[in-house]
């Protein structure tokens, strides 16, 4: 039987279209656009030379191993213990956490993106963590931090169990704070910290930043090169900061080798790292006009994961948002937008 000239005219102009949307939708499963896996969550660690030091790192991961409510440090998280890893090719996350941080500070977005089909690892930053503090503020640490985060993908892509499925060209770093500076070097970011004693000599308004890291800048010998050179990681395609520190970066020029996909996120009331000379100086400067969002009524710690009710005594001020903020229902919002952001900026990669 044969079909009639109008029926075949409605085939030919129908199989373009289903190509079309058959391609997106495969583009969208292999990242995990489509998916809401379980999440697996293994520990991890690395040596950092010269230092000969260890780095921790929690890797979050999509599994279909059945999930149970887990012991994880101080917290109680729904994922899946050295689970199986779900195959695909799949993009790597890698996130650093702010001064005297820790793995587990942002531990909803990286579950958040391991359901949605990424590979996620959270840095524990050697000697700036919550148990070792010891170099925050220091040029070492400036230096080091865009260090740990080429070490984590050396890791993962050499990894036994991840390897294999890591697309290298498909590689974010996330960062909060000093994290967000770690995610702007390792992207080209030309960072020199002696730019923290003009700038708090200058602007007394920045009042908590100054407090925080005058003592380093303000012993500096005026005429030692503090500028930090050779920190860009070219496997790095997009980047997300959270409350970025700014003033390492003087100019354009700092800025000009940033030529990647890049969101930020500015807190309306961020007394640590106050406006005009943090995220907006980064907006203003980049070479390529960034995602910019500023978060009505927000204070700095709002990036970092709620804190459960039970330990919200023991938190402290990472655990308070200015009144009237609900950081539950923003991390939903802002956990949703960042997947998005990674899952169209590296589609392409």
């Amino acid at each position: 039987m044969h079909m009639k000239e109008s029926q075949k005219k409605i085939i030919r102009n129908f199989v373009p279209v289903f190509v079309v949307m058959f391609m997106f939708f495969i583009g969208d499963t292999l990242h995990g656009a489509e998916n809401n896996y379980n999440v697996g969550l293994d520990h991890v660690e690395t040596l950092i030379q010269p230092e000969n030091i260890k780095m921790h790192m929690m890797v979050w991961y999509p599994t279909s191993d059945i999930t149970q409510m887990t012991k994880v440090g101080p917290f109680k998280i729904n994922v899946a213990r050295n689970a199986e890893i779900e195959q695909g090719n799949r993009s790597l996350v890698i996130i650093s956490h702010g001064d005297g941080g820790s793995h587990l500070g942002h531990r909803d977005t990286a579950h958040h993106l391991a359901k949605r089909g990424f590979i996620v690892v959270t840095i524990l930053h050697p000697h700036n963590n919550y148990t070792d503090n010891a170099a925050e503020g220091t040029q070492q640490n400036w230096v080091d931090r865009p260090r740990h985060v080429s070490k984590a993908i050396d890791t993962l892509l050499k990894h036994g169990k991840f390897r294999a499925i890591i697309n290298n060209n498909s590689i974010a770093v996330v960062g909060y704070s000093a994290g967000a500076y770690t995610a702007l070097a390792s992207a080209g970011g030309i960072a020199d910290p002696s730019n923290i004693r003009s700038h708090c000599q200058n602007n007394t308004d920045d009042l908590r930043f100054c407090r925080i890291y005058w003592m380093y800048s303000k012993t500096k010998k005026e005429k030692e090169n503090t500028v930090i050179k050779n920190a860009g990681d070219k496997r790095i395609k997009a980047i997300v900061l959270m409350a970025p520190i700014g003033v390492l970066f003087k100019d354009k020029e700092s800025l000009s080798n940033v030529k990647i996909p890049v969101r930020i996120y500015r807190a309306q009331k961020d007394e640590i790292l106050r406006y005009p000379y943090h995220a907006a100086f980064i907006k203003e400067n980049l070479p390529l006009p960034p995602e910019y969002i500023v978060v009505k009524n927000a204070g700095h710690h709002s990036f970092m994961s709620p804190i459960p009710d039970y330990m919200k005594s023991k938190a402290g001020e990472i655990g308070i948002d200015p009144e009237g903020f609900d950081r539950n229902d923003f991390h939903k919002r802002m956990n949703q937008e960042i997947a998005d952001f990674l899952l169209q900026t590296l589609r392409t990669k």
